[in-house]
């Protein structure tokens, strides 16, 4: 499970990994409530950017905080940029851990030390993180799930404009209206693509989202052409062979150092080739 996800209402943990882990219309609904309540996301490596979906959504005014645990206290993070509007539409939230505080892996203890807010969980080498609002949310505001994307229809339509009609959306699944689950695939495949070349140990080093956005247009493509038969093999091998090119192509901002923050010597310069699927 790459990462931890609780929800502490007023004190009172709550678990929420198994639903938000995975990509499917299960929801967990909440109730937050401004200054009692926060949402925390461990994770084995430092990260800086996490896609929220939401089902039922915030229509209340609110600004989203975002802290980071560095082994003594909670901090606030910087360049925080909230695409979500504090949950009411699905995004993206990217930010930076500040520099002088750091963030740390820690344990949880179960035993009433260590992390403020998790006392009550037991928890091993995770890098933790915290959300909060300044107001209260709507009732009932639910996630399903968090995770990566790289990719958008937008982006999929500027290449392969016939598949975002909505004659080709039906005839891939009845009602479906976006492509939203491939995507969500298609950064699933771009992650373990780059773990399994040796390219990183976790999805958390991957710090510029940008630099993957051509990569996931091609996958996506290749998976809709895939789902589609024989009759669409020459659109699909050539999907393949140029996700295989964008992907493998240099520069790739990768955390080396697994403190979140991009620096200047984290650019990677892969050699073209070494990309096999």
């Amino acid at each position: 499970m790459n990462k931890r996800v609780f929800y502490s209402d007023n004190g009172d943990i709550r678990d929420l990994s198994v639903n938000l882990n995975k990509y499917d219309e299960t929801e967990s609904s909440f109730n937050y409530v401004a200054g009692e309540d926060f949402i925390y996301i461990g994770a084995r490596l430092p990260f800086n950017s996490l896609y929220i979906k939401l089902i039922d959504k915030n229509t209340l005014p609110a600004n989203m905080y975002v802290e980071v645990f560095d082994g003594d206290s909670w901090n606030f993070v910087n360049e925080l940029i909230d695409e979500t509007g504090a949950f009411h539409v699905s995004g993206h939230i990217t930010f930076v851990p500040d520099r002088d505080s750091g963030w740390s892996r820690e344990d949880t203890s179960g035993d009433g030390d260590n992390i403020p807010g998790l006392e009550s969980l037991k928890i091993y080498d995770r890098y933790w993180m915290r959300i909060s609002f300044d107001a209260d949310l709507s009732l009932g505001c639910s996630l399903s799930w968090v995770g990566s994307i790289f990719s958008d229809d937008s982006d999929l339509g500027s290449e392969y404009p016939d598949l975002v009609k909505t004659s080709v959306l039906t005839s891939f699944k009845a009602a479906k209206t976006n492509w939203e689950e491939q995507h969500v695939k298609a950064a699933q495949v771009i992650e373990q693509d780059l773990m399994i070349n040796g390219v990183i140990v976790d999805p958390g080093q991957m710090l510029e989202r940008e630099d993957y956005r051509l990569a996931s247009v091609q996958k996506v493509a290749e998976i809709v052409f895939n789902a589609f038969g024989d009759d669409y093999i020459d659109q699909r091998q050539r999907a393949r062979e140029e996700y295989q090119k964008r992907l493998s192509s240099p520069v790739k901002k990768i955390d080396k150092n697994a403190n979140g923050i991009e620096e200047v010597s984290e650019s990677l310069d892969n050699t073209s080739g070494w990309l096999s699927r």
